[in-house]
């Protein structure tokens, strides 16, 4: 199925970062009762994120779609770091699964104690450059829910998948919700 049907069938813009046909590729569905103008959009090669500036009434919108690797890659947020650093919006909203966990006492169950350490950090410092927070944590701080989880014996769990956004949305943030995913080993957040 191509890009045309999935824009139908959901009856609103799609914007696609594809991968292969069985792994990696991230894409942003605008609900189709939002009035907006894409202003600029970017992704990434092999499908791990995709950028979009969007104009909404009086405000430029960032929203990226992230993909991380599953290896302890650090300079892929280098990399979603400077191509963010080329956008515009007063307001950034990046969320996907990462692959890593912010916080190994909070964050994961089971299975060795350690995560991408590298990739972790450099995403520390994107959040940093770009003013951003784990907004499900800021409001959570000492909760543990997972996003992921093995199906294996005994089983692991992790948070890998995250809302940041800037720190300035964060006491219009009233709720974060997890949900199950449908056909996937994750879950998903909503708000």
């Amino acid at each position: 199925m191509d890009e045309k049907y999935w824009c139908n069938e959901w009856g609103s813009n799609i914007l696609f970062a594809h991968g292969s046909n069985d792994s990696r590729g991230v894409c942003i569905l605008f609900n189709p009762k939002l009035h907006f103008t894409v202003l600029k959009h970017t992704s990434h090669v092999d499908g791990r994120f995709i950028l979009v500036d969007i104009q909404f009434h009086d405000h430029i919108i960032t929203i990226v779609g992230v993909y991380g690797p599953n290896i302890d890659s650090p300079s892929f947020f280098v990399n979603l770091s400077r191509e963010l650093s080329s956008f515009q919006g007063d307001t950034i909203i990046m969320a996907g699964d990462f692959n890593f966990v912010f916080n190994l006492k909070l964050d994961k169950v089971g299975g060795q104690f350690k995560t991408n350490f590298k990739a972790r950090d450099e995403c520390l410092s994107l959040m940093t450059v770009h003013n951003l927070i784990d907004i499900w944590r800021e409001k959570n701080p000492f909760s543990k829910h997972f996003t992921w989880s093995s199906n294996i014996t005994p089983g692991i769990h992790c948070r890998l998948d995250f809302f940041l956004v800037s720190r300035s949305v964060e006491h219009s943030t009233t709720d974060i919700s997890f949900s199950p995913g449908i056909q996937s080993d994750h879950f998903f957040l909503f708000r």
